[in-house]
């Protein structure tokens, strides 16, 4: 009971969901340095600098650890290739 008091009390944005395949059960970690943002692949698992992230997204296009594109980032892309051929017709 305790447990989930607390669990409610934890902000939503400080706790990481580690979904692994089955057999394997859901991980969950608090980050306890709220002022050191972190962001999680959600292919790999792995955990990074919110800033080393984005920046490797931008330069590469690819998470820096399994070189997966974020499903976000390819619908993000994918917008600005469609209007840049627009724009390149006229």
């Amino acid at each position: 009971m305790q447990r989930k008091v607390y669990l409610k009390k934890v902000c939503r944005f400080q706790v990481l969901v580690f979904r692994w395949p089955p057999p394997l059960r859901h991980q969950f970690f608090r980050n306890v340095m709220s002022d050191m943002p972190v962001t999680k692949c959600e292919t790999c698992n792995r955990v990074f600098h919110t800033d080393d992230y984005e920046l490797q997204l931008l330069q590469r296009g690819h998470c820096p650890f399994c070189r997966t594109q974020p499903e976000h980032f390819k619908a993000a892309t994918d917008d600005e290739e469609g209007s840049n051929h627009v724009n390149k017709d006229f």
